[in-house]
C-alpha cells in the first residue's frame, strides 16, 4: 500500500507541472485575431506586477456602476442575472463581479475590456474570455483531483488560482527571473 502511494504521489507530483506547463502552451500569451498584445510597462525596482496594478480604479469604476445597476439583484444567482456564464453561476452576482475584479482582472494584470466587450457583455467573441473559461476549468481539475493525491501538502484543503501562476500579467511565470544579490 505505502509504495502504491508513494508511486501516485510522485506521479502526481511529477504530472501536475507537466499539465500545467502543457496546458499554458496552449493557451500563451500570443494575441489571437480578435486582440492586440497587452503592452507592459517596466516596473519600478522592488516592484512587482501586483503591487502596481495600474488599472484597479478602471475595473473599480466597472464594479460601481454594474453593483448601482444591479441594486437588490446583487445577492441573487449570477446565472440568474447574467448571460452567458459557464461557471459560478450560484455565486452572488455582486460577489461574482469581485470575483472579476480582484481574481481575475488583478490577477492577470489587466482591465475588464482584456476579456469583455464593455458595450456587450455577455459576448464571447474575445479569446481571452475563452481562454479563461479554459483556465478555470485547468484550476478545478488541479484543486480538485491532484492536490489531493499529494499528501504530504501541510494544507487541509490545499489550493492555486490565478494568482499562483500570473502572479499579476497575462503571461504565467515561469522562472522567477534574475537572481537578487543577497
Amino acid at each position: 500500500m505505502r509504495r502504491h502511494l508513494l508511486r501516485n504521489t510522485t506521479l502526481a507530483l511529477f504530472l501536475t507541472p507537466l499539465l500545467v506547463l502543457a496546458w499554458m502552451g496552449r493557451t500563451a500569451d500570443a494575441p489571437g485575431d480578435d486582440e492586440a498584445p497587452v503592452a507592459r510597462a517596466a516596473l519600478p525596482e522592488g516592484a512587482n506586477a501586483l503591487s502596481s496594478d495600474s488599472l484597479a480604479a478602471s475595473r473599480e469604476r466597472h464594479v460601481t456602476a454594474f453593483l448601482e445597476r444591479l441594486g437588490e439583484q446583487q445577492n441573487a444567482p449570477a446565472g440568474e442575472v447574467f448571460d452567458s456564464l459557464e461557471y459560478f453561476q450560484q455565486v452572488p452576482a455582486g460577489r461574482l463581479l469581485r470575483i472579476m475584479n480582484m481574481g481575475f482582472g488583478r490577477s492577470l494584470g489587466v482591465g475588464c475590456e482584456h476579456c469583455h466587450d464593455t458595450d456587450q457583455w455577455s459576448s464571447n467573441a474575445k479569446r481571452p474570455k475563452r481562454v479563461a473559461r479554459e483556465m478555470i476549468a485547468m484550476v478545478r481539475v488541479i484543486n480538485d483531483s491532484l492536490l489531493a493525491r499529494i499528501p504530504a501538502l501541510e494544507s487541509e484543503r490545499p489550493v492555486v488560482n490565478c494568482t499562483t501562476c500570473h502572479r499579476g500579467d497575462v503571461k504565467p511565470a515561469l522562472d522567477l527571473g534574475a537572481e537578487q544579490d543577497g
